[in-house]
């Protein structure tokens, strides 16, 4: 079956109670893994190859939040890392949501907003180990 899109609008995301529930935008969601170059004089054709490392990590990624004077950011950002956990909108063909469970630590809480408009807070943070994906069965 193929996936049809989805859309960030519908999607609930949890960490530390509930400090980043009015998330309206979410940036750089993923991993990476290095290449190392692997060059040396001898190569065939002049052509460099690469190694790849065994070691996998998260991206930070950040997640832009309604701005409010009462939420404690001060604290959140000395907090220890927590769960933080998104569920997908349920689409249509499959009997579940999709979800993705990560450890993430909050390493930067920057407040925006101009004159006549609604204050932002981009919020960035930190995974920790293994990412958790369940996948929608169909």
């Amino acid at each position: 079956m193929a996936d049809t899109g989805i859309l960030l609008c519908g999607s609930s995301i949890s960490w530390q109670s509930n400090f980043l529930a009015d998330i309206i935008g979410l940036g750089g969601l993923g991993g990476e893994r290095r290449a190392i170059e692997n060059v040396k004089n001898s190569q065939a054709g002049s052509w460099s190859s690469v190694i790849y490392s065994c070691i996998r990590r998260g991206l930070p990624f950040t997640c832009t939040i309604v701005f409010s004077p009462n939420q404690d950011w001060v604290t959140a950002l000395g907090n220890t890392a927590a769960t933080w956990t998104i569920t997908w909108p349920q689409e249509s063909g499959y009997t579940n949501h999709a979800t993705l469970a990560w450890t993430v630590g909050m390493t930067r809480y920057v407040i925006t907003g101009t004159l006549e408009e609604r204050m932002m807070a981009e919020v960035t943070l930190t995974p920790s180990g293994v990412p958790i994906l369940t996948p929608a069965a169909s």
